[in-house]
């Protein structure tokens, strides 16, 4: 039998320094025998000699102030006694969100170290993010969804609009037998003239409509251009608290100045933002005190910069055992008179764009809708949040 080659700890502590994932090893008491160089690094990066002889305890509660979401420590507690008694190897995908707002992802795998006795004797832990990765599939998710509810809205459209133009040809045809003096007496022929043009009016806004979810179904060239959001918003707000359901509601806007330009596809971006505040006026129509704040700011945080849309209502709120499903097509709280894709639309048109929007909620609580634009870099450092 040959001899064995002799074990050179040095060569292995060397070579899970350069492994690409964080790794970690603890013993049974949860004191950290071997922390290596990328466990420095990312929002939750500790020094190996400020970690390694440390209860893991004390030194992941270095960061844990800037996480919004801590895991419990009787949790993760709870995974190492699976490992240490019963030898078992626990993987997981983690999602952690930070208190600026920044969304983690990690796959986390805590495997048994064994004793040449056969005692598990440690537990080491490899920590991936996959943040990157999860985003590129929530992005292409969202291209794939929305392409597939613009073709549903053309086809939708287009069967709406083919007897749109047959009612249009047969109000035309009655308008101009009432100009040709058909009706004997004048108040009622007047009355017909009226009527009848007030009609083709709203089949034509109908027609509009219709050809506006129509053209969502052809193939967008994903075009983006620099896009003043805070303009954006204004133009939409003037349009929209002017409509005779909403005259009551009282909007308020709180723009940052100075915000850097995003990048957008704008003819998208102005249905995502309508949706939502058409959803947010929705909510509070017939309050005595119906309330709206639209607001703007640029979030940063680490390398990344977003520019961030908070949608805010006094309406009744959304129940939180709802809330998971307030992206699903036709969900509503709002009874069968709404459609109930307003929200859905808009969360694919602002993941398309690499971004997120989040909505927090509760019954009797009014609902808050926060979007999230990311910034090119060369535009982050133009401000910052207030």
């Amino acid at each position: 039998m040959a001899d064995r080659v002799p074990f050179d700890i040095e060569l292995l502590a060397r070579a899970l320094d350069i492994l690409p994932y964080k790794y970690y090893i603890v013993d049974r008491d949860l004191n950290i025998a071997f922390w290596n160089k990328k466990g420095e690094e990312g929002p939750y990066g500790v020094k190996q000699e400020e970690a390694i002889g440390r209860p893991l305890v004390s030194v992941l509660m270095v960061h844990r102030p800037s996480v919004a979401s801590p895991k419990p420590i009787d949790a993760m507690a709870a995974e190492f006694r699976d490992v240490f008694e019963k030898g078992a190897v626990i993987r997981a995908e983690e999602t952690s969100l930070l208190v600026n707002g920044d969304k983690r992802h990690y796959r986390v795998t805590k495997t048994p170290i064994r004793s040449e006795g056969g005692e598990v004797s440690h537990a080491a832990v490899i920590i991936e993010d996959v943040t990157i990765q999860r985003r590129l599939e929530s992005t292409l998710l969202a291209k794939e969804r929305l392409f597939t509810l613009g073709h549903l809205a053309a086809g939708i459209a287009h069967q709406v609009n083919n007897p749109l133009s047959t009612l249009m040809v047969c109000l035309e045809s009655l308008l101009k037998e009432v100009e040709r003096g058909s009706i004997a007496d004048r108040d009622i022929s007047q009355r017909f003239e009226r009527y009848l043009g007030i009609s083709m009016k709203q089949v034509d806004k109908c027609k509009d409509v219709a050809g506006i979810l129509m053209s969502a179904g052809r193939t967008e060239t994903g075009e983006r251009t620099e896009t003043d959001v805070n303009r954006i918003l204004e133009e939409l707000i003037s349009i929209l608290k002017s409509s005779k359901g909403f005259l009551r509601t009282r909007v308020e806007t709180r723009f940052q100045q100075g915000l850097p330009a995003a990048m957008t596809n704008e003819t998208l971006l102005r249905q995502a933002l309508v949706s939502v505040i058409v959803n947010a006026l929705e909510s509070v129509e017939g309050r005595e005190d119906a309330r709206v704040t639209v607001s703007t700011s640029l979030l940063k945080g680490g390398d990344e910069a977003h520019l961030v849309i908070e949608i805010e209502d006094n309406g009744a709120g959304i129940a939180r055992e709802h809330l998971g499903s307030v992206f699903t097509p036709f969900f509503t709280t709002k009874g069968n008179a709404r459609a109930g894709l307003g929200l859905t639309i808009a969360h694919e048109i602002i993941s398309w764009h690499g971004g997120g929007l989040d909505v927090e909620s509760g019954a009797g609580k009014g609902c808050l809708v926060a979007i999230r634009l990311p910034l090119t870099r060369e535009r982050k450092d133009a401000g910052s949040r207030s």
